[in-house]
């Protein structure tokens, strides 16, 4: 693209890294020297095609400059419309000359601007020159001018743009005369790691084996193709472009790959191989062959007036002029030579024939079931997809227009309809149960009208739903207000369950039936539960049916009902067994009194729950009692265990099946004699039958117990007297034995102050006579 040296192409390395090309609509042509008519019926592979070719014709050339009239040895040359540039070597360093084409004095000045260094190219009015590490350009135009440029620098054909890495690596664009960098979506022109070239208005950038191409007064992209197979992506390298050409060196062998911008032509391939660094005109390549190192210039087309290759012969620097139809090259012996290039620079087509029909297919779009036979919505959506072929070379016009047509069949027909046309995408509703055959037909831009395609067939789900589950509890608790009563439900279908109606009624005690309410609420809802307000005593009964996304409905449920319990049960029983235990004079000393309780509910009593008050020998009463937890309890009583001087009271509520609860008993309590054994008293006598109360041994429990009051039972006669009884210091009461006859007699004395005491227990005889001590209860 534009001026280079022949050996210093602007080629900025090989892609190191992969680079994804886009290729929906690669155009490229197979060409060469295999004539059009014959490539139509030639099958075309991926990748480079390579062509045999006869021997290249030889080129006939003029000169410009014999090696005397040089000023010095030719190095690198440069061509451009009106002016030929030649680097030569001094004692000084490179220097770089100039003078028209035909002919003229030699000058080393370029607008103002001394050309010392290396020749990298011109165009038009611009040099472009390589001082040491440094590059500059100089121009002409108004006036003249040069500037410094960034290192590998591609200066454009047209020379009003040059393209160059930034910074970042990225491809940046600046004007020829100004350093300000235009704004070029850099990351969308790619990395360029395998070169870039500026031609005109367009930059074009290599990564891997990819091309793009982006205009630069918009930054708009203009193509995005592959110009190298991908497996060789890696030694790839950008060459050269035209206004419609961009050509790419391939592999290690000198393959051309080549990129048709306009997207005429459906692969694109030119015939021979070159070194790298060879130039692209606008429909050949030119450069050194990769057999026989000449100078050669290689078709693009087929059908190019020159009929092949054609060679130059031997060559140290070559260059093509500003339009790309002309060459000035260094020969074998040191002269600078031009020769024309026009016959191989014919203008590619530009008329696509394409006679090649579309092929169409209609798809079918929607909720399909489970299966996958049946489409689980009566709505769904039809499409035209069609694909045009084009006629080899030439790629496909494209599809301009198409169309869809139906016939069905209803559900419980056994023949289809008519056909039915419709545009190329539609979207419509049919009836549940039935079954529409779809087929479509294209149009491409050239006219070419195709066949109507093979039919897809779609059957609309016609099963109703079955419903899987109801759940709803038989007694729900009551609450202040109305109470909530929750239904839930499920269903399957082949397809998709779409939406659910519930309906319901309440009953007032299970004996005024009311109607069935359909609420608004509970009408073509998604959710799988509904709920319902209801008083106390209300039975409530709940129906749903199920509807698919095709519209068949499953019938009503059965009923299921829910008893809005609010009455708590009642306690009918709560008793002891006794309040008073005997006294025991077996070895195991431990009482075990029942409790028995019972209640009434009308939906039935489900638990019990205890409150109970405890104290041992030497305890207190509690105030604050123990609770137990709800349980279930076999029959309606229960064994308490006491062992001796224990004081137990119990009471009892009741729970029914749906969680109200009863009001508590009144407290039943129990009580178990304090033994009067010489392990607990200190008597005179303390035998299993009590013990006895002298006028000279008195009798007192052995430790300090907690009492409220003393239940004292004595033995009573005409030989026994009275006793005084104490707890600590205080005088509680006396407790008189004397009868006429004999017997037992009970007596409960209790603290002055009616509170709990805790002290030893004593009894001290009142008279000569003593008092057998037969059972004593400390009330707590």
């Amino acid at each position: 693209m534009g001026s280079h040296e022949a050996g210093a192409c602007q080629l900025f390395g090989r892609g190191i890294t992969g680079w994804t090309a886009f290729l929906a609509a690669t155009t490229l042509l197979a060409a060469g020297m295999i004539p059009v008519s014959e490539a139509a019926a030639r099958q075309v592979e991926a990748g480079l095609i390579q062509t045999t070719t006869g021997p290249p014709t030889e080129v006939a050339s003029t000169s410009l400059a014999t090696a005397a009239e040089l000023p010095g040895a030719a190095q690198a040359v440069a061509l451009t419309a009106s002016t030929v540039f030649v680097q030569t070597a001094g004692d000084s360093g490179s220097q770089v000359w100039w003078r028209e084409r035909s002919g003229g004095e030699w000058s080393s000045s370029w607008g103002g601007t001394e050309l010392a260094g290396e020749l990298v190219a011109a165009e038009s009015d611009v040099v472009h020159l390589r001082q040491g590490e440094n590059e500059i350009l100089a121009w002409t135009r108004d006036g003249g001018g040069s500037r410094a440029v960034p290192t590998g620098t591609s200066l454009g054909r047209g020379a009003q743009y040059i393209g160059y890495f930034n910074a970042r690596l990225q491809v940046a664009v600046q004007p020829v005369a100004s350093a300000q960098d235009l704004p070029l979506p850099a990351q969308g022109v790619g990395t360029g790691e395998g070169g870039i070239v500026v031609v005109g208005d367009d930059v074009v950038a290599m990564s891997g084996s990819g091309i793009r191409v982006f205009d630069i007064p918009t930054a708009r992209p203009i193509a995005n193709q592959t110009a190298c197979p991908q497996e060789i992506w890696r030694d790839a390298a950008l060459s050269g472009a035209g206004s419609r050409l961009v050509l790419a060196s391939c592999g290690p062998d000198g393959d051309i790959g080549a990129v048709d911008i306009g997207g005429v032509y459906t692969r694109f391939v030119p015939a021979g191989s070159l070194e790298r660094g060879f130039l692209t005109g606008e429909a050949f390549a030119l450069g050194r062959s990769a057999t026989s190192g000449d100078l050669t210039v290689v078709p693009a087309l087929s059908g190019s007036p020159a009929g092949g290759s054609g060679t130059l012969g031997p060559t140290t620097s070559f260059d093509l002029d500003d339009r790309a139809t002309a060459v000035a090259f260094v020969d074998a012996v040191g002269d600078v030579r031009t020769a024309d290039l026009s016959p191989w620079s014919s203008e590619l087509a530009t008329e696509i024939v394409d006679t090649t029909a579309p092929s169409a297919t209609a798809n079918v779009s929607g909720m399909w079931s489970s299966d996958e036979s049946v489409l689980a919505s009566r709505s769904y959506s039809a499409s035209m997809l069609a694909t045009d072929a084009g006629n080899y070379p030439y790629k496909a016009s494209g599809v301009a227009s198409g169309e869809l047509r139906f016939r069905q069949k209803l559900a419980g027909q056994s023949t289809f309809g008519n056909y039915v046309i419709a545009a190329s995408s539609t979207t419509g509703t049919h009836p549940a149960g039935s079954t529409s055959c779809w087929s479509a037909r294209a149009v491409d831009r050239a006219g070419n009208q195709g066949a109507w395609g093979s039919e897809q067939c779609v059957a609309i789900d016609g099963a109703r739903p079955t419903v899987t589950t109801t759940a709803l509890p038989a007694r729900v608790k009551a609450t202040e207000t109305a109470t909530p009563v929750t239904f839930k439900y499920s269903a399957r279908d082949n397809g998709k369950v779409a939406t659910y109606d519930v309906r319901y009624h309440k009953d007032k005690g299970g004996t005024q039936i009311g109607s069935w309410v359909y609420p608004r609420s509970g009408t073509g809802i998604t959710a799988r539960s509904f709920t319902v307000g209801t008083g106390k005593s209300y039975r409530v009964c709940f129906s749903m049916r199920a509807r698919d996304a095709a519209g068949n409905v499953s019938g009503w449920t059965s009923s299921r009902c829910t008893y809005v319990d609010g009455m708590a049960p009642k306690v009918t029983k709560a008793t002891m067994s006794t309040r008073w235990l005997a006294p025991i004079t077996a070895d195991e000393i431990r009482w075990k009194p029942r409790f028995s309780f019972g209640a009434s509910d009308d939906q039935g009593v489900a638990a019990y729950q205890f409150e109970e008050r405890y104290a041992g020998g030497r305890t207190r009463l509690p105030s604050v009692p123990s609770r137990y937890l709800w349980d279930e309890v076999p029959g309606t009583s229960a064994r308490i265990g006491l062992d001796p001087g224990d004081q137990l009271c119990r009471r009892v509520r009741a729970k029914d099946q749906v969680g109200n609860i009863g009001s508590w008993s009144s407290w039943k309590c129990v009580n178990a004699p304090f033994m009067t054994g010489d392990r607990y008293m200190t008597a005179a006598d303390t035998g299993n039958f009590g013990a006895t109360v002298t006028s000279r041994f008195g009798a007192s429990t052995k430790g300090i117990v907690a009492v409220r009051s003393v239940r004292v039972k004595v033995q009573t006669g005409p030989g026994y007297g009275a006793m005084k009884v104490y707890a600590g210091s205080e005088y509680l009461g006396t407790v008189n034995a004397y009868a006429s006859k004999s017997g037992t007699a009970v007596k409960t004395l209790t603290t002055s102050s009616g509170k709990v005491k805790a002290a030893k227990v004593r009894f001290v005889a009142k008279s000569t006579k003593s008092v057998k001590v037969r059972a004593i209860y400390f009330v707590r």
